[in-house]
């Protein structure tokens, strides 16, 4: 049988005391936290996702690459043999 965990709450801080919550994750003390930047946050996904379509293209364009080099070393000795019977 598993042991569950004890979880003890923390005792709230009086206004003006720091504290860690994170936050605000259940001190209670909504007041002093800033609301988040949320024009930067955005222009930062924004910029994360073009990086990322950035990194699939170039991954696109080389497997592409690869996929071609591939094909031509496949059929470079068809191009032998074909020239070797010419000559024959």
């Amino acid at each position: 049988m598993e042991e569950k965990k004890k979880t003890t709450a923390r005792p709230r801080k009086e206004e003006g005391q720091a504290h860690e919550c994170g936050g605000c994750g259940g001190c209670g003390n909504h007041g002093h936290h800033e609301e988040p930047d949320w024009k930067s946050i955005a222009q930062y996904k924004a910029a994360e996702l073009e990086n990322y379509i950035k990194r699939q293209r170039d991954a696109v364009q080389n497997a592409f690459n690869d996929g071609r080099i591939h094909v031509l070393l496949s059929i470079l000795p068809i191009g032998d043999s074909l020239s070797e019977a010419m000559k024959t």
